[in-house]
């Protein structure tokens, strides 16, 4: 998910003179709009939103375990990086400004966790 989608409502200037608690209420209202993803191998609920530790938190659960799960996971986390790290976004480096970030949660099948957060 890009954050572009959960911000596509709001102007890049707009963006830029919001305080910290607007900037906060665009993404809870915009990720309450969203529905869960489900793409195998990959289950991903609602993702959260974490106002005062300006971070936004998504649980994936993916459909395999061992080094197939640490293939998956590695994978994501590599093409999620290329867009969220993508600073010649205005909305990435507006994101990234105000210390924003993402926090990953990884679930294999077998219960196995990893735990990635995304700063730029």
């Amino acid at each position: 998910m890009l954050l572009s989608a959960l911000l596509l409502a709001q102007s890049f200037n707009a963006l830029a003179v919001m305080n910290d608690a607007q900037f906060c209420e665009v993404f809870q209202r915009n990720i309450g709009q969203l529905a869960d993803q489900n793409s195998a191998p990959f289950f991903i609920p609602r993702p959260s939103v974490d106002c005062p530790n300006k971070r936004i938190a998504v649980t994936i659960h993916i459909a395999s375990s061992g080094n197939d799960f640490t293939s998956l996971h590695q994978n994501f986390v590599a093409n999620a990086r290329s867009g969220i790290c993508n600073l010649s976004d205005p909305t990435m480096a507006t994101f990234h400004e105000r210390g924003w970030r993402y926090a990953y949660r990884f679930v294999a099948q077998n219960g196995e966790m990893v735990n990635v957060t995304l700063n730029c």
